[in-house]
């Protein structure tokens, strides 16, 4: 049985006495540039430990299957990784 993804809520009122502007984009869509550009703030982020990955479940290669469907129910706060070596 296949579960349909739930809507995000946001906080709206606390947003808009904040002026906080939200932009949804695909990657996908982005311009070379744009991409590239992206990339490189993303990277100097990363290289100054400014953002970190919050890793919910790491399992091996072989697993894949489960952690596809750990993905699916929705069971992982944060990334579901695979270990290839």
């Amino acid at each position: 049985m296949r579960r349909e993804a739930e809507g995000a809520s946001l906080p709206s009122h606390w947003l808009l006495l904040n002026s906080i502007t939200l932009r949804f984009f695909l990657v996908y869509e982005l311009s070379a540039a744009d991409r590239a550009a992206g990339l490189s703030e993303l990277t100097g982020l990363l290289e100054r430990g400014q953002l970190a990955h919050a890793v919910a479940r790491r399992l091996p290669l072989e697993s894949i299957a489960d952690a596809h469907e750990i993905v699916e129910r929705g069971e992982a706060v944060g990334n579901v990784v695979l270990d290839v070596a």
